[in-house]
């Protein structure tokens, strides 16, 4: 671990620079991480269980069995991340920028998500049941198996998306565009 992992009992971790850092079995729950940087960061069980990380940066980071429950995450980067078996349920994270990102599996269950970017993003199977999704471009993502129950998908972008197998049951989706997206078994109609 690098020189800066001491610091994170401090509740204050604003601007911290953990980026290129391998950090495991660590607790960053409840901290304060503005603007912190994780880029290139490998995170295997870390918890960042409802801290307050508004503008953090993930970018390429590889995630595994990370959980940001409850976390705020608004305007974070994720852009190319890569995050098996993660957990953003409850999250705040309008604005949050994951494209081009591998979160097959990962759990968005209620998190709100408005005008988030999943663009060519890697969601198969991934669970937004309750998620807040206005206004969201998931434009040519993969959603194969993806669970959008009672989801808000009001104005969303889905153009040229996967949507094989997806669960739609209950989704709000007025307003969002399907346009060249694969809708089979899905139960809409193009």
């Amino acid at each position: 671990m690098g020189a800066q992992i001491w610091s994170v009992f401090e509740s204050h971790l604003a601007g911290a620079d953990f980026s290129g850092e391998h950090i495991w079995g660590v607790n960053f729950a409840h901290k304060r991480l503005t603007n912190a940087d994780f880029r290139r960061t490998f995170l295997l069980r870390t918890s960042f269980r409802e801290v307050h990380a508004v503008g953090a940066e993930f970018s390429h980071a590889f995630l595994s069995d990370v959980d940001f429950s409850g976390a705020v995450l608004t305007d974070a980067e994720f852009r190319g991340v890569h995050a098996a078996v993660s957990t953003f349920c409850g999250a705040q994270i309008a604005g949050g920028n994951f494209k081009e990102a591998s979160l097959s599996t990962a759990d968005f269950r209620g998190a709100y998500l408005r005008d988030s970017q999943f663009q060519d993003a890697s969601l198969e199977r991934a669970k937004f049941s309750g998620a807040d999704m206005t206004g969201a471009n998931l434009v040519n993502a993969n959603l194969s198996g993806a669970d959008f129950g009672g989801a808000n998908l009001e104005g969303a972008s889905l153009e040229r998306t996967n949507l094989l197998n997806a669960n739609l049951e209950g989704a709000n989706t007025e307003g969002a565009n399907f346009e060249g997206a694969n809708l089979e078994r899905t139960g809409r109609k193009e």
